[in-house]
């Protein structure tokens, strides 16, 4: 194999092949595969991006509301990457959250615990910073959504 980027190797196991490593540049590569087989010489050609590394991390905040729409207290608020690791806060006297140092690039669950409401879960997939992230009891919604559906019917 020929024209891989500096880092990245062609690895054999027996009659598997794999490329391994970790790629030192980016960009475009062309890299291409020779096989010779009983005499008969076969040529693949590639294409590989090899992209620039993204921000580590950033926060994710918001707030946790109880059923009379103000801020609620003592929950737990989980945070579950997409590889099942989970990380949790408490919110604050006025309901809010926070989490440091979440990594860029991945799918997160949110949920939350209280033992007076049930929320629903948010999935999100991070690109950046997130600092409203709220979230309402479902009966709240519920009656909100209600409320919203009458007042159309008067119109």
């Amino acid at each position: 194999m020929s024209g891989l980027p500096s880092g990245l190797a062609l690895s054999s196991s027996g009659t598997s092949y794999s490329i391994t490593g970790t790629p030192t540049q980016t960009g475009n590569f062309s890299p291409s595969l020779t096989i010779n087989c009983a005499g008969q010489t076969t040529t693949i050609n590639y294409s590989l991006f090899v992209a620039a590394p993204t921000a580590a991390s950033v926060s994710i905040g918001g707030r946790v509301f109880g059923g009379s729409g103000r801020g609620l207290r003592n929950a737990y608020v989980i945070l579950t990457d997409d590889q099942g690791t989970s990380r949790t806060v408490q919110t604050s006297a006025f309901g809010y959250y926070r989490f440091e140092e979440v990594e860029v690039g991945r799918t997160y669950i949110l949920t939350v615990q209280s033992k007076r409401y049930e929320f629903e879960p948010q999935v999100i997939f991070v690109t950046d910073e997130l600092t409203e992230l709220n979230f309402y009891p479902v009966e709240y919604r519920k009656r909100e959504l209600d409320r919203f559906d009458s007042s159309l019917e008067k119109r």
